[in-house]
């Protein structure tokens, strides 16, 4: 199944697709090759917050990211690519040197994982940061993506319409000219895949993104493409439908899933630099659901 985390790696041309498999004195170390090809990030009791930054991950024209994660249950890292100055070969990045906001793909693995990922050719810094307490292994590797076969599975469109008809789903409504609490909806970008559509619009300071897809296009009901960890989980109702929301913070919405019919439907909206504890309000939500279908 292919999925993406909305943000800055969509921003900036990233993609990602992965899939799950599960498995059943703090340490956290990395070991990059000298051709910048590949790198292995290995924690021992690693808690949860422990940040550690290293370079240069060298990605060029047509290359695939090969991730694979080896850890405990539960255990759980966030994995960033930051694009590094040109010339910069540094092999250790001091703290201060980054930046999280310019993040151009962040990737949460957990467990034992496989996620082949793709950012635009060039330097990178690996930023890692433990989500939840992980011992073992977590190993980027690049490699040509005409390789694997991999392509973007994104296609851009010119409207919703054209959206849905590429994704082959029934109709794509979006609230175009809504108003809510950040300003006036007006969508910028569509785009589609095979069993869903999307339009990105930016707001105030705030990404947003509308998703309609099939079931089979879901995972668990979830069409967001979004596998953070909320603080905050909780259900309410709007149109007569109920919508389960999840956010940083009490009662606003970072990540809002639905269902209706035979369709999942996911409203994001991160802050600026993919901020996730930013979130809407329940006014918010009901001007913007009200005008999906």
């Amino acid at each position: 199944s292919a999925w993406e985390r909305p943000g800055p790696d969509e921003r900036a041309g990233g993609w990602l697709s992965g899939t799950l498999a599960g498995c059943g004195g703090t340490v956290m170390s990395g070991n990059m090759a000298e051709d910048g090809k590949s790198y292995v990030i290995t924690a021992e009791k690693a808690g949860k917050g422990d940040f550690m930054t290293s370079g240069t991950l060298i990605i060029e024209e047509g290359d695939t990211i090969m991730i694979d994660s080896e850890l405990n249950e539960g255990g759980s890292i966030d994995i960033s690519l930051i694009a590094a100055p040109a010339a910069d070969d540094i092999e250790v990045v001091p703290e201060e040197a980054f930046d999280a906001n310019s993040a151009m793909l962040i990737v949460n693995v957990t467990g034992t994982e496989h996620v082949e990922a793709g950012v635009p050719a060039g330097d990178y810094y690996v930023s890692v940061q433990v989500a939840k307490k992980a011992t073992g292994t977590v190993t980027l590797e690049v490699v040509n993506g005409q390789s694997t076969g991999m392509a973007n599975p994104w296609s851009e469109a010119a409207s919703a319409a054209e959206a849905a008809e590429g994704a082959g789903i029934d109709g794509f409504d979006i609230p175009e000219g809504a108003e809510i609490s950040l300003g006036t909806v007006t969508p910028e970008t569509y785009r589609y895949m095979d069993g869903i559509a999307e339009v990105q619009f930016p707001i105030a300071a705030v990404e947003m993104t509308i998703r309609k897809g099939t079931a089979e296009a879901a995972e668990d009901g979830d069409i967001s493409g979004d596998y953070n960890t909320y603080q905050y989980e909780w259900t309410q109702s709007i149109k007569g439908l109920e919508v389960t929301c999840f956010g940083n913070r009490e009662g606003e919405a970072t990540k809002t899933i639905w269902t209706s019919g035979d369709y999942c439907y996911a409203v994001l909206a991160y802050g600026a630099g993919g901020d996730d504890d930013f979130g809407l309000s329940a006014d918010d939500l009901n001007s913007l659901i009200n005008g999906i279908q």
